[in-house]
Order: C-alpha cells, then sequence, then structure tokens
C-alpha cells in the first residue's frame, strides 16, 4: 500500500509541473502540453491571423495616400508604394501557406514573423523619407507596437524581439536624422520605452490567460469524460440484472395467470418498474451524448406507419390495451435515426401513459401534412393538461409540472424527444389545450 501511494504522489506532481509556465517564452515548460494548446487553438489562431494580417495590410497601403501628400509623386513615393505593396503580398502568400499546411504549429510563427520583419523594415524607410515627420512618425511607432504584441496572433517571444529591435532601430534613426529637439529625442526614448514595458507586460499575461483557460477546460473535458465512462458502465451493470427480473416476469406471469391471477397485477407492476428505470437508463446516456455533442445520426428510410405499428401495435414490444392507435392507410416514409426515433416517441407514449388515468386511453395517430411535405404524429392523454403558465417551460430540461403529484420522473423526456426531432430536421410542439382533453404533443418531421 505505501508504494502504491508514493506512485500515485509522483505522478501528481509530475502532472503539477507539466502545467507550469516558462516565464521568458510564456509557454508550458511541457512541450508535449505545448504542441497540445497550439493544435487546440490553431482554427481560433489562424482565423485570428486572417482578420488581423489582412486588415493591417489593407491600412498600410492605403497610408501611401499619406505618402503622396507629404512629398508628392515621385521616385521615392513609387518605391515605397512598391514597398507597401510588398507587405500586401508576402500577407497574402503567407496565409496561404498558413492554410496549406492546416497542421503545421511553426508555420503560423514563421509567416507573421517574416511579415512583422518585413513591414517594420519598409516603415523605417518610409521615416527616413518623410524625416520632417518625426512627431507623427512616433505616435504610428506606437501603434505598430500595440499591434505587434497584442492584436498579431504571433508567440510571445519572436514578437517581443521584433518590437523591441525595431524600437531601437527607430530610435537610433530618429536621433540620427536630428529633426528632434534633445528634449523630444528623450520623451520618444522614454515612451518606447514604456510601450515595450507596458506591451510586453500585456503580451505576457495575454498568453498566460489563455494557457490557463486551456488547462481549466483540459480538466473539464477529462471529467467529463470520466463522468461519461462511469455512466456508460454503470447502465451495463444496471441493465444486465434489469433484462433478467424482466424475463422472470414474463415467465411469472404467464405461469400466474393461470394458477394464481390474483398475483398478476403484482408482477405486472414489477415490470412496469423495470421499465421505468431502463427508460431513466435510456435517457440519462442520450442526455450525456447530447450535451458532449457526440450524437451522430445515422438517418434511414422508414416507414413510419410500419414502425408504429411494429413498436406500439399488437403484440409489438410497447403495445399496451390503452393505446388507441389512427393510421392512415399506405406507407408514410421518412428520413430518420430509427433508434433516436423510438427514444423520443417512447419518452412522449410514456409521459402521455404517467398522466392519464389508468382507465383513460392515450391516442396515438399518423397523417400527413400535404400543404407543408411533413408527417405529423401527435400523442394525446386525458390527463390535466398543463397550466398556462407552464407550458413555454414543460420542455426545458430537469423541468417537471407539479413535482407533488406523485408521478415518477427526471424532467429528461420532452426535453430529449424535443432536441432529438430537431436534429432530425423537425420539431415537438405543444398544441392548444382543448376541453375534455389532456396535453396534446405533436410531432413534425
Amino acid at each position: 500500500m505505501a508504494w502504491v501511494i508514493c506512485l500515485q504522489r509522483t505522478n501528481t506532481l509530475s502532472e503539477a509541473s507539466d502545467t507550469r509556465l516558462a516565464l521568458w517564452t510564456a509557454t508550458f515548460r511541457n512541450p508535449e502540453l505545448e504542441a497540445e494548446f497550439k493544435l487546440h487553438h490553431k482554427p481560433q489562431t489562424d482565423k485570428h491571423l486572417r482578420f488581423t494580417a489582412s486588415f493591417g495590410a489593407f491600412c498600410f497601403v492605403m497610408f501611401w495616400l499619406t505618402d503622396l501628400a507629404a512629398i508628392g509623386y515621385n521616385d521615392t513615393t513609387r518605391w515605397l508604394l512598391v514597398g507597401r505593396l510588398l507587405v500586401a503580398v508576402f500577407v497574402v502568400v503567407g496565409l496561404h501557406l498558413v492554410a496549406r499546411y492546416p497542421r503545421s504549429l511553426i508555420m503560423p510563427t514563421a509567416v507573421i514573423t517574416f511579415i512583422e520583419v518585413f513591414t517594420m523594415g519598409v516603415f523605417i524607410l518610409i521615416v527616413d523619407a518623410r524625416a520632417t515627420e518625426m512627431y507623427w512618425h512616433g505616435m504610428s511607432m506606437g501603434t505598430m507596437l500595440l499591434v505587434v504584441y497584442l492584436f498579431i496572433p504571433n508567440a510571445f517571444l519572436p514578437a517581443t524581439l521584433v518590437a523591441v529591435m525595431f524600437s531601437v532601430a527607430f530610435a537610433v534613426l530618429a536621433i540620427d536624422l536630428g529633426q528632434m529637439e534633445s528634449i523630444d529625442q528623450v520623451t520618444l526614448i522614454v515612451e518606447l520605452v514604456f510601450m515595450n514595458g507596458f506591451g510586453l507586460l500585456a503580451a505576457h499575461r495575454q498568453h498566460s490567460l489563455a494557457r490557463q483557460e486551456f488547462l481549466a477546460r483540459r480538466i473539464e473535458r477529462r471529467a467529463l469524460a470520466t463522468q461519461r465512462q462511469f455512466v456508460a458502465m454503470l447502465s451495463h451493470e444496471f441493465r444486465t440484472p434489469l433484462a433478467i427480473i424482466d424475463t422472470v416476469g414474463q415467465r411469472l406471469e404467464l405461469t400466474l395467470r393461470q394458477s394464481q391471477p390474483d398475483l398478476v397485477p403484482r408482477v405486472e407492476k414489477i415490470r412496469r418498474a423495470v421499465s421505468r428505470l431502463l427508460g431513466l437508463l435510456n435517457n440519462c446516456l442520450t442526455e450525456e451524448r447530447l450535451a458532449a455533442s457526440e450524437l451522430v445520426l445515422h438517418p434511414e428510410p422508414v416507414d413510419l406507419h410500419t414502425f408504429i405499428m411494429y413498436c406500439y401495435g399488437e403484440g409489438g414490444a410497447l403495445a399496451s390495451p390503452r393505446l388507441q392507435l389512427l393510421l392512415p392507410d399506405g406507407p408514410q416514409w421518412v428520413s430518420a435515426d430509427r433508434h433516436l426515433l423510438d427514444i423520443a416517441l417512447a419518452n412522449l407514449v410514456g409521459n402521455a401513459f404517467k398522466y392519464s388515468p389508468a382507465d383513460q386511453p392515450v391516442i396515438l395517430s399518423l397523417w400527413p401534412e400535404v400543404s407543408t411535405g411533413q408527417i405529423m404524429i401527435q400523442v394525446e392523454d386525458r390527463g390535466d393538461g398543463i397550466p398556462a403558465a407552464e407550458r413555454e417551460r414543460v420542455f426545458n430540461k430537469f423541468f417537471r409540472c407539479d413535482p407533488n403529484h406523485g408521478v415518477p420522473g427526471a424532467g429528461l423526456g420532452l426535453y430529449l424527444a424535443r432536441d432529438l426531432i430537431r436534429r432530425h430536421g423537425g420539431d415537438v410542439t405543444l398544441a392548444p389545450q382543448r376541453e375534455g382533453v389532456g396535453a396534446v404533443f405533436v410531432v413534425s418531421l
């Protein structure tokens, strides 16, 4: 027992160290975890990169109009236009490379670093060509530093190196051109230092928060996966004894009908309890799959007439003397997942049985709606109906009308029925209340 505890503590400490961030790079110390983070964020990173790089290149090219206004149309402005256009060309080529190699984790960093370096180089040439406007260039440099640090999704270390390197180059050029007073040069240098300092801290915090959020979501995903495995295991362990109980109940019911018919209602009560438990297991498993977005439909042509007769007709698995079927002649074809359609319909019918008096029927009807091209299934009970104040909430998860009414349930049936039918492209609605009729649910497919 002692060596097991030590092993568990070692694993815990190792796992904890894997999540630490390197101070100078703002990345995970564990390379595998960092690669997992980048791969997880790559779709979002690429989308952000496309927008910011395209928008930045467009603005950079359009600012050629300021070159034209400042020094007129001459060889210098023509060369500056070529430089600005090359920035746009490199952006297009870089984005193409990123899209062509969607699994590469290095490509986005390499592309955006090259674009930043080239763009800053062209900006230095613009500053040299328009030396008398150093104050305006200082404002532009501050804006570009903000973009490099925070808005272009580059890695922390390359972005910092690019920003610092060109801040130094810009400061040296401003001093060399001699267009500013000494006090203004000092002010510019102090401003660049503060801009880089705050930009560096903000970028470091941004990268750290992104990785902390990733860790939290990673832990949540693992917990949900463990929970789903546990529910699936529990369901499997419950199904086997429940199936045995139901099988024994069937045989016992057949035997008692001849020898002791007064005991048959008790056996039927046992089988109804088993059926409720199996229904609850099905609903819990289906809800888990819905919540995890792992539910995949397998649609196929389904004749609803045959489907309903097989499930609820005479001799069907869910047949009941209380259930009245109103079906049209001939097949009624839809494209549906048989298993999920069965769960949705079973929830509606089971709900109708629960809320109808034991001596009242439940009516299941089917008809084609020619005007809309849909096929309608209606489940009608003879219960008390649904109060007007609760009609809008009746499809909410875990909501139950009058939970003190004594009717068992978890509040998942109607929610699952509507969700499953909507995934088929249809819907489940609650028909207007009619006198002498309970709740009427209508499925459109």
